[in-house]
């Protein structure tokens, strides 16, 4: 909870709280008013889970003033930075307009729309990066738009400042939003520039031309996956009105490696802007299906969308209507309530058990491997009928996807008595589903130490730490939290140096203490 001192009405050093504007994945803003320069300004207060971090407010203070220094006209920017409370927050320019996403709700860009909405994100980014600053989470929702044509870039390097902290829950805040992350991000890459946000501005524009984004799944972690290893639908089969020049921009911008992308956001924007002008009636799409809000404000930076064949096309108003004036939106007003919360943390949790799937399979990949020892490199754990024996026809064959295939591990769902399933797992403790689903009937029973004998048994057959990760994602999916937590301790306690299984235990750590309290 907050502070009761960020009440409405309450005052915090020059600024009068006077309303909540939205609450979001990463903070809850209000708009002020500085007493002193009679002016309305945008508060963003970072979560609770910041509070507890003894580095943070440091580390935080090292990053907004870097943020601060940003001064350009497509740039939200920040006039003051503190802590309150032990609660760090951010003064920002309280800009009164819409978000791009909700422009993009009301129907398609006209095309000198288009270009003056995307000439000016460019700017704001190109600036930004020659400053050495990037965002990490450039989406609709975080563009804001005026009435008098202004463009502006918010939240500029808060995925960043959120970064800094050591909280389990600032290094998930740190993936961005799926549908918009680029390739690089969402494996976890470390050393990033400006092109992951030139990826992420190039789905928009992808969005804006052919009314949807490149990739919808049920699930974030879905979507994930497709960004890295999935080529994005072809904007001509989304729009036909895209000319093959226009469709060859749009392709490079979103190409998986950064190296074959635009150098900068000007370089893109140029290219694009010259394919707009020589084609003007081909990018206004028939309709855009748009990510719903509901979903985007309860799960911030992991919101998903339908698929795209059950997605409705909405039909559009007439593009002349004015917006009426809104107050600054990028943070949104809906207020998330707890089951929506858990819900969030949960996509969250799979979509970086996911990464560390993803960041094993690449480190490993091009290992150079033996005939005999060739199936350990995509084997999660032993199958469920207990052989150990190794197959010499599979041992020439190199895998498809450098993800394995972990289906076979899933838990029923409905886990019989203990008294029915112990006698089976006795009868043949090689069998890895038996040993799951005795260890969740102990579990539920409360017999934590029993379930921890069993999957300890089980870890030990574990070849390779992926397999941890694997047996994990899937309880997780099907929310055995309590069972992906003993898993990850007895697995950190085999593969005691693998930093993703310890950041995975975290991650699990606060899910399980979330679900104990609902």
């Amino acid at each position: 909870m907050f502070s009761m001192s960020f009440d409405i009405g309450s005052t915090i050093g020059q600024y009068r709280i006077e309303e909540k504007l939205g609450q979001g994945g990463m903070a809850t803003v209000y708009k002020g008013h500085h007493t002193r320069l009679d002016r309305h300004v945008a508060i963003k207060v970072l979560h609770t889970v910041f509070k507890d971090d003894d580095n943070f407010l440091r580390r935080f203070t090292r990053e907004a003033q870097v943020v601060a220094r940003l001064e350009h006209g497509n740039i939200v920017p920040i006039y003051d930075f503190a802590e309150h409370d032990g609660f760090p927050y951010l003064v920002m320019r309280y800009i009164a307009g819409e978000t791009l996403k909700d422009r993009l709700n009301k129907g398609a860009l006209s095309r000198n729309e288009l270009i003056r909405v995307t000439s000016g994100i460019a700017d704001g980014l190109d600036y930004a990066h020659n400053q050495g600053v990037l965002h990490r989470d450039v989406k609709p929702s975080n563009i804001l738009l005026t009435q008098g044509g202004g463009v502006f870039i918010s939240d500029f390097g808060l995925a960043r400042i959120t970064q800094a902290g050591e909280s389990t829950l600032s290094q998930d805040m740190i993936m961005g939003t799926p549908q918009y992350i680029s390739p690089e991000q969402a494996k976890g890459t470390t050393e990033l520039d400006g092109r992951t946000d030139i990826y992420s501005f190039g789905i928009i524009v992808y969005e804006m031309v052919t009314g949807q984004v490149p990739f919808y799944s049920d699930t974030g972690y879905s979507v994930i996956h497709s960004q890295i290893f999935d080529p994005p639908p072809l904007p001509s089969s989304l729009n036909s009105k895209i000319s093959p020049a226009m469709e060859a921009v749009l392709l490079k911008v979103l190409s998986k490696e950064p190296a074959e992308r635009y150098a900068t956001a000007g370089e893109f924007m140029a290219t694009f802007k010259q394919a707009a002008l020589d084609a003007p009636s081909q990018l206004e799409p028939q309709g855009a299906v748009v990510l719903p809000d509901s979903t985007e404000k309860r799960t911030q930076v992991v919101a998903t969308a339908p698929s795209p064949s059950s997605a409705p096309t909405p039909a559009l108003p007439n593009l002349d209507e004015a917006p009426s004036s809104i107050r600054q939106s990028n943070v949104q007003d809906a207020r998330p309530k707890r089951p929506f919360l858990f819900v969030g943390i949960g996509i969250i949790l799979g979509m970086i058990l996911l990464a560390a799937l993803i960041s094993f399979a690449l480190r490993n990949r091009n290992v150079p491997t033996t005939t005999d020892s060739a199936p350990t490199e995509t084997t999660v754990v032993d199958q469920p009928d207990g052989s150990d024996t190794d197959s010499p026809d599979d041992s020439s064959q190199p895998p498809d996807n450098p993800l394995p295939n972990f289906d076979n591990f899933e838990l029923p769902l409905i886990i019989r008595p203990i008294e029915i399933v112990e006698p089976l797992y006795r009868a043949n403790p090689d069998n890895k589903s038996l040993a799951l689903e005795l260890a969740a009937a102990y579990v539920r029973e409360d017999q934590p130490e029993d379930a921890r004998a069993v999957v300890g048994a089980l870890v030990t057959q574990t070849r390779l730490p992926i397999g941890i990760y694997a047996l994990a994602n899937r309880l997780l999916e099907q929310q055995q939290y309590e069972m992906a937590l003993i898993l990850l301790e007895e697995g950190y306690g085999r593969f005691n140096n693998d930093l993703e299984i310890q950041q995975s235990l975290m991650m699990t750590y606060m899910l399980n203490e979330i679900s104990a309290r609902r």
